[in-house]
């Protein structure tokens, strides 16, 4: 998760954000405090201009609650940011709607990119900008280890990680 999100951070700071928010399910888990972490480490590196530290926002489950947490931020007019980091499916489609009934426009005014997949992702309008893991890499990763096993061979000490597929959509873009 660390390195979805450290990758999804490049990614805006690479087109020039510079004010993001990451948002997040309060569910105090490893791999949200870790995708925070990335995405922290991320943008601060590479891009154009200074990038300011980004907004870290965890919220209570549903829409409401999320809508609840944005409200402010589209309320700093001046230094509304302009580029959002969803960990939950959910969460991007109501970061996405939301944005749509303040008239903010994807690309035009706010990028938005998900850590996680959801099959809707591909049916909004613009489809969201997410991560994709392929369930053919998990089975390869799968089989390597049942070949080891039925083989008699010892499995590695070491853990091993699927990488998932960054999947460019029509919510990200360079800002205003």
């Amino acid at each position: 998760h660390r390195g979805i999100s450290l990758h999804a951070a490049q990614r805006m700071r690479a087109l020039g954000h510079i004010r993001a928010v990451f948002l997040a399910l309060r569910t105090q888990s490893a791999a949200d405090e870790r995708s925070e972490k990335g995405f922290i480490e991320g943008f601060a590196s590479g891009g154009r201009g200074t990038p300011e530290p980004p907004q870290i926002v965890y919220h209570e489950p549903g829409a409401d609650a999320v809508r609840r947490k944005l409200e402010p931020i589209l309320a700093q007019r001046d230094r509304m940011p302009t580029a959002f980091f969803a960990t939950k499916s959910a969460t991007a489609l109501t970061i996405l709607t939301t944005m749509q009934a303040h008239g903010r426009q994807f690309t035009r005014d706010v990028s938005l990119v998900c850590r996680e997949e959801d099959p809707f992702l591909a049916d909004t309008f613009p489809t969201v900008t997410r991560y994709v893991t392929q369930p053919s890499a998990i089975a390869r990763k799968l089989l390597q280890v049942l070949r080891r096993l039925l083989a008699g061979e010892s499995l590695p000490r070491h853990h091993s990680t699927v990488m998932p597929v960054f999947v460019p959509g029509g919510s990200l873009g360079p800002p205003p």
